[in-house]
């Protein structure tokens, strides 16, 4: 028995599932409760994709053999693949009580936790596995990327460090590191780890996926290389089927279900861009159905947004074969994906085509390059007419811009020019790390270096970390820029906080290659004009896009010089800056860029000729 236990598991180990199978399906004949064949033979079914049967296996193994940690560590694995997150966390917590040293149960009840927005449980897993397990690279992996969330640049790279040198050709290794470093604001580098993570498991696409999101932080590649990397990721990873045969109503004029899926109905950049349209939906006409795939915590906003569904999902451990399926049922006319290459998008199910058409808009820059769906809202400033080819979808361009910005109700009153009682002028940029490239922070050192006195706030999200501060800080100094021309601040969990920061900003800066948007917007807002740098791709020219929306096209430089010129033109007239403050709330209510009825029409018209499009196809 143990000889033909052993040669089972030897087999599946060595990939021969079939064999093992044998071996193992030989054994239960004759023992049917025999509770390492069954654990085996789980594991084996899981292998295969059985997961029903697998889980059913385990049981039966634990039902023999209660206090086997490792028993209770597969059916967890199994049932965390089956979207039974609660019984899974339960079976890891048992597998732990059982084994205190099987590192690792701490492992992946961390990363399932972690994935969940539990960080300090999750780190306190990985901390208390190292104890069990000090030499496990993977769990110094984890630690390492919770770390980089948590503001500690240094602590999280030495355990990156650490991980790979136990372990140099851990693919988990690499991906992490590449997800820290992207954090810490170091694209170019994260694509290095990314693409080392991917040779080592070439199967995976995700490490290639957020490859893709690190590519439009540099902008190194030329728009159709950055085209073709797209399509070639969803040509490989996505499952590639043919248009399926629909049997639903197809009068052009009939109501019409619109599924939203995102996994970011909640406090999310996104979500300022689509409250407006849930809010002005003409519902006798649209039913809305809300598709959440976040294995965050619900807040505030998700509860606005299901009040305003027809019917909300919670779908954020389904497969996309699930997915896909409940997508199908509901009778999904139009499915507009609000995710595509960011965290915890599902591309995998709009693959798989689970409505008749399906839209792309807002959540990522640019195209998918996954060509199974129909469109994409765009406008022709982000997506000028003759560049079809960059784009797998089909561009669906409105007619004065595709997005409409919700103020924050709680923003503050706007604060006058600061330079006028300071008598400096002060840049602001509260974009992301990762968009502060080397070439970006040497243009606005030179920008600074033109205006004495002028200083430069920067807030972003990870500057309270001294790891990517005192690297900010050494690039401006070795550009001739000192430490006291520059305030550097990190996260303000409050919004009326961060808000409120603006007032000490006299003249905003986009990033570029990848310009804001959100931040665009709010500074806007809060009455700080914003000057970008039009590029050669869709996130490069957000910014162009916003502020034609928001009529103030004199801020939209056509390159580097230009940028530098318009900053400094009014950086020097402070008169008609603050003029311009006083009076930007109202200049913006009058635009586009708030007028959330105009918009909603718009997009439903454009749902409505795509649904007539696809009628006629039919016909």
């Amino acid at each position: 028995m143990e000889r033909r236990l052993q040669e089972g598991y030897a087999r599946m180990e060595r990939g021969d599932i079939e064999g093992a199978e044998l071996v193992l399906s030989d054994i239960l004949r004759d023992y049917p409760l025999e509770p390492n064949a069954c654990n085996f033979m789980g594991l084996v079914r899981k292998r295969q994709g059985r997961f029903e049967e697998a889980q059913a296996l385990h049981r039966k193994a634990i039902t023999s053999i209660p206090e086997a940690g490792g028993f209770h560590h597969n059916l967890a694995n199994t049932l965390g693949i089956l979207g039974r997150v609660p019984e899974a966390i339960a079976s890891y917590r048992e597998a732990i009580r059982l084994e205190p040293g099987l590192a690792d149960a701490y492992l992946n009840l961390g990363k399932l936790l972690w994935e969940m927005g539990q960080s300090q449980e999750a780190f306190a897993l990985a901390e208390s596995g190292l104890k069990a397990a000090p030499t496990d690279p993977e769990l110094w992996s984890l630690k390492g990327q919770i770390l980089s969330k948590c503001c500690n640049g240094e602590a999280s790279l030495e355990c990156h460090r650490r991980a790979l040198s136990l372990a140099p050709r851990n693919a988990y290794a690499w991906g992490t590191y590449g997800d820290s470093l992207l954090t810490l604001g170091e694209p170019r580098a994260a694509i290095q780890a990314l693409q080392r993570c991917s040779e080592l498991k070439p199967n995976d696409g995700g490490p290639q996926q957020q490859a893709l999101l690190a590519h439009q932080y540099t902008g190194d590649l030329p728009p159709a290389e950055l085209s073709r990397l797209h399509r070639e990721w969803s040509r490989r990873f996505l499952a590639q089927v043919p248009e399926p045969v629909w049997e639903c109503d197809r009068a052009p004029e009939r109501r019409l279900k619109i599924g939203y899926l995102s996994p970011d109905f909640r406090t999310h950049s996104v979500m300022m861009f689509l409250e407006a349209i849930l809010e002005y939906h003409d519902r006798s006409k649209f039913c809305l159905h809300g598709y959440d795939v976040s294995a965050l915590p619900s807040d505030a906003v998700t509860e606005s947004v299901k009040m305003r569904m027809d019917s909300w999902r919670k779908a954020e451990w389904n497969t996309a074969s699930e997915l896909a399926e409940l997508i199908r049922q509901d009778g999904i006319d139009i499915l507009v994906d609000l995710g595509g290459h960011t965290g915890g998008g599902r591309l995998d199910a709009v693959a798989l085509r689970p409505a008749p058409n399906r839209l792309f808009w807002l959540g990522y820059p640019g195209s998918t390059g996954v060509e199974a769906f129909t469109a994409r809202l765009t406008d022709a400033v982000v997506d000028p007419p003759g560049e079809e080819p960059l784009s797998a979808e089909a561009p669906c361009r409105l007619s004065t811009g595709f997005h409409c910005f919700t103020p924050d109700p709680l923003a503050p009153d706007v604060a006058p020019l600061p330079a006028l009682e300071r008598g400096h002028v002060t840049f602001g940029s509260f974009n992301k790390l990762a968009k502060h490239t080397p070439e970006l922070l040497k243009a606005w050192a030179q920008l600074l270096r033109r205006i004495p006195g002028s200083r430069l706030f920067m807030k972003a999200e990870g500057l309270e970390d001294s790891y990517p501060r005192d690297r900010i800080l050494e690039f401006f100094r070795e550009e001739g820029v000192g430490p006291s021309r520059l305030d550097l601040l990190g996260r303000i969990s409050s919004p009326e906080g961060h808000l409120g920061l603006y007032g000490r900003v006299d003249l905003a800066l986009d990033t570029f290659p990848y310009n804001g948007v959100t931040t665009t917007c709010q500074a806007l807002w809060m009455g700080v004009p914003v000057v970008t740098c039009e590029g050669p791709w869709a996130a490069s020219r957000y910014g162009a896009s916003l502020l034609r929306q928001a009529g103030l096209s004199e801020f939209i430089a056509r390159d580097l010089d230009d940028y530098l010129r318009i900053a400094t033109a009014w950086a020097s007239d402070l008169d008609r800056l603050s003029n311009l403050r006083v009076g930007m709330r109202d200049q913006l209510r009058a635009t586009p860029l708030l007028d959330g009825p105009r918009l909603t029409r718009e997009v439903e018209g454009a749902y409505r000729s795509l649904w007539r499009t696809w009628c006629q196809a039919q016909a």
